[in-house]
């Protein structure tokens, strides 16, 4: 994932096990992760700030190769996608409100939300990409 170096940032790399830890020593200055996750680790004492910002997050990725892909008659080509994309569905969505929660949580644990203004949106999706 090269989202916070394509945002400017230089991250650690490190175990997801070891990030709370380096939070809390104040070795990083910052966390990314899905809300139910920051709020599982407990880091709301290390937090000042949550920016619920929406990154695409696809909980699990099914890979074949071309050649396995297209070992069955075509008929059956469909049927993988037709199950997939209504789970999605339910699982996205009850992410999001799992998360809507956490960040709920964490504010009211004195963690203030902050959001990008649409100005800074635009002024930031108008910058030369870095990636």
């Amino acid at each position: 994932m090269r989202t916070p170096e394509c945002l400017g940032a230089k991250p650690p790399r490190m175990s997801v096990t070891d990030a709370p830890a380096n939070l809390a020593k104040g070795t990083m200055g910052a966390i990314m992760g899905p809300a139910t996750y920051i709020a599982g680790i407990q880091m709301c004492m290390s937090l000042k700030h949550v920016n619920p910002v929406k990154i695409r997050y696809s909980p699990a990725l099914a890979l074949a190769s071309v050649k396995a892909w297209n070992m069955p008659p075509e008929k059956y080509h469909k049927r993988p996608l037709d199950l997939r994309n209504p789970m999605d569905a339910k699982f996205n969505g009850r992410v999001r409100m799992d998360n809507a929660t956490c960040i709920a949580a964490m504010v009211n644990y004195g963690v203030k939300k902050v959001e990008m203004t649409p100005a800074e949106i635009a002024r930031e999706l108008a910058r030369p990409k870095r990636c």
